[in-house]
């Protein structure tokens, strides 16, 4: 006999309202969320793509034979940056407001 309750159905078709819930906790104001993969990718590639982009229109001659156009998309990729911090201040008021804390990676993109 095994100390642990849901042992003795490991690998069967037990019944789900007896396991243990181990990754996200009980739902509640303190449950742990998943880690969403696509807001991680979009979290790394984002900044990257974004510096990647600035970078083009001022080295290569699309920034020196289009000088307007490139400053345009430079202006359009701050005023992004400038909506991903409004979405984070938001956020972050919103969740202070009434006292929940939604996981967002707004702040970390607006940061980056």
């Amino acid at each position: 006999p095994c100390d642990v309750p849901w042992a003795a159905n490991y690998g069967s078709a037990a019944d789900p309202d007896k396991l243990p819930v181990l990754m996200l906790g009980e739902p509640g104001p303190e449950s742990r969320r998943r880690v969403s993969g696509l807001a991680m990718l979009q979290a790394v590639a984002l900044p990257c793509a974004l510096c990647t982009g600035t970078m083009v229109l001022l080295s290569f001659p699309v920034g020196f034979q289009h000088e307007a156009l490139a400053n345009f998309l430079i202006i359009l990729g701050l005023v992004f940056v400038g909506v991903l911090a409004w979405k984070a201040v938001y956020g972050y008021l919103v969740s202070e407001q009434y006292g929940t804390q939604e996981p967002t990676w707004f702040m970390f993109l607006a940061v980056t």
